[in-house]
């Protein structure tokens, strides 16, 4: 007989004692049902969660807290989870639950029917109203909006012959092996809202995979008004527990890195799995965090849930002007020139651009940093860039084209970017001005990155140049130069912050000769050298796609470090 431990976080909650005593009174075999509680509670003001007697005390261990200790949810409910033994089941629900007869054999045949050794099941429950009214309903989890930057869930009524995959996580209904809860600790610096979302990331990038229950075996308690909450009775601390939450969860789902010490806490024990990635699990669920897209039609019926689970179709805007379109990605909403070669080709078809460059830049800086972009076109780096380095953080991003800048600054809306400014400017040598020929977006093929600069004849054509050394920025942690053939001249005008700074450098270097000569600059200012290839395309892109539209072109980066450390984790290697 194999059993099943439920773990119960409570807060002050009356109906907690009628939870213990209907799953008990309902299951078929209660013998097998073991209970870990975690009971956050006042002796003299909550008597009256006490009055019902428990039908088997001996096999309910609790740990008792005192209101003025209590963290939240989440902590409440790793505590309850620190209760478990050697029971091969898990069960973590909420303290206002009701059971179904023989909710323990139908949950177990229900685990056994996915044919899925990591399968575990969870949903928004049916709901019941005190003393025993109940509903009977199957609902299953969807993605619903998002709020600061958090995707939240609602659940839609479907009848399902059989457990669906879904992916997703309910708090207060989590059934699964118990390896699972071993392996993916449940967060405990996480306050309430986005725990839902982030564990079930969690669960599925560890190789679990979430299921929709088929049938009616447990109810919940929604309609819980006057009942007290946690950020009630401690309105001085839970807003600081809740903000260091919010920041915590955008950094372990990428969506805003956070050097927040208080959100950071244990983060590698509580961070995503290796067996898959977090974009893998924004297209299986079809959802795009840092665009805030959801694909809704895939709930529209369970042929279509099992369609587009079997066959994932990334979110897309339709909405066109022209030769532009809006375009879910990687790392956002991107407003690109559809008939651009090269970078928004990339964007389009795979939602990114030289994403192992940018996985390079992560680990050059900490958030925080102030990393200046030279050549930033549309934002395709500078907006995921603005995301690496926190809310705490700035980018500077310098582009000489004012087609790409108003690209750049309509990216930034649909992005809702605060932590990035645009300079409209030519990176030079010396201050001066130039005329730039803009890129016309309806031409086919062309590649709107490369820009050469002319000599200034139309003053309505001018764009200022300006030298890096003679901007007042302040201190620059990172210093990125994507303008091919042209390198040498913008590290020509820095040489003063080069020296002075020592930021990490890393340049195109797609062009040889340019490439040389910006080597010779580096070197000059006491840098050593590494260099990075980033493919155009790579298997594991954000759409996963399998055909592959660049064949073998890769871009090219020299990256220069003013200290000894080795980067050739990220795929860099040195340079004589």
């Amino acid at each position: 007989m194999e059993r099943i431990f439920v773990a119960i976080a409570s807060y002050r909650d009356r109906e907690c004692q009628w939870t213990l005593k209907d799953l008990f009174v309902a299951a078929s075999f209660p013998e097998r049902i073991e209970v870990g509680i975690c009971w956050q509670f006042d002796p003299e003001q909550d008597q009256d969660c006490f009055c019902e007697p428990c039908p088997r005390p001996e096999q309910v261990q609790v740990i008792e807290v005192a209101l003025a200790d209590a963290r939240g949810a989440c902590w409440a409910k790793a505590k309850a989870l620190s209760l478990l033994g050697e029971q091969e089941f898990v069960l973590l629900i909420d303290s206002h639950m009701r059971f179904a007869p023989g909710w323990d054999v139908q949950m177990i045949d229900m685990w056994r029917q996915t044919g899925n050794p990591k399968a575990f099941l969870s949903t928004y429950p049916a709901g019941y109203e005190p003393p025993d009214d109940r509903r009977f309903n199957t609902p299953r989890l969807t993605p619903v909006k998002f709020f600061e930057r958090v995707m939240s869930m609602n659940s839609v009524l479907l009848d399902m012959p059989r457990p669906l995959p879904s992916h997703l996580v309910a708090g207060g209904y989590l059934f699964g092996r118990r390896e699972m809860f071993v392996e993916v600790p449940y967060d405990p610096y996480i306050y309430f809202i986005g725990e839902e979302v982030t564990h079930a990331a969690r669960y599925y990038t560890h190789g679990w995979d979430g299921y929709t229950p088929n049938q009616c075996v447990i109810h919940h308690y929604y309609e819980r008004k006057a009942a007290p909450r946690h950020w009630d009775d401690d309105k001085a601390g839970w807003s600081q527990i809740n903000r260091a939450s919010y920041n915590r969860i955008r950094h372990v789902l990428e969506i805003e890195r956070t050097a927040d010490p208080e959100a950071l806490i244990e983060i590698e024990k509580y961070g995503m799995g290796r067996v898959r990635s977090l974009a893998q699990f924004q297209g299986a669920i079809g959802v795009n965090f840092n665009a805030m897209l959801i694909d809704r039609k895939r709930n529209e019926s369970v042929a279509a849930i099992e369609q587009s689970l079997t066959q994932p179709v990334p979110p897309r805007s339709a909405h066109e002007i022209h030769s532009l379109a809006v375009h879910a990605c990687r790392h956002g909403n991107f407003l690109l020139p559809r008939h651009d070669a090269y970078i928004a080709k990339s964007m389009i078809e795979y939602g990114e651009w030289t994403e192992g460059l940018l996985q390079l830049l992560a680990g050059l800086f900490s958030p925080g940093a102030h990393v200046v972009e030279v050549g930033a076109g549309f934002g395709a780096h500078a907006i995921p860039l603005s995301r690496l380095v926190g809310a705490e953080g700035m980018v500077t991003a310098v582009e000489q084209s004012r087609r790409m800048v108003d690209l750049l600054h309509a990216n930034l809306a649909l992005n809702q970017i605060d932590n990035l400014r645009v300079v409209h400017a030519q990176a030079a040598p010396l201050p001066g001005a130039i005329e730039v020929e803009e890129p016309v977006f309806r031409n086919e093929g062309g590649n709107f990155g490369m820009l050469k600069p002319l000599p200034l004849h139309d003053w309505r054509k001018m764009v200022r140049s300006i030298a890096l050394d003679g901007e007042a920025w302040g201190a620059i942690d990172c210093l990125l130069i994507d303008t091919p053939g042209c390198v040498a001249e913008v590290l020509a005008g820095a040489r003063r912050l080069l020296a002075g700074q020592q930021p990490v450098v890393v340049v195109n270097a797609d062009n040889a000769e340019d490439a040389v000569r910006s080597a010779d600059l580096l070197r000059a200012a006491g840098y050593r050298l590494w260099q990075h290839v980033s493919p155009f395309y790579r298997a594991d892109n954000f759409f996963q796609k399998v055909d592959n539209l660049f064949g073998g072109l890769a871009s090219m980066s020299l990256v220069g470090l003013p200290d000894d450390r080795d980067i050739s984790g990220f795929g860099a290697s040195p340079r004589n």
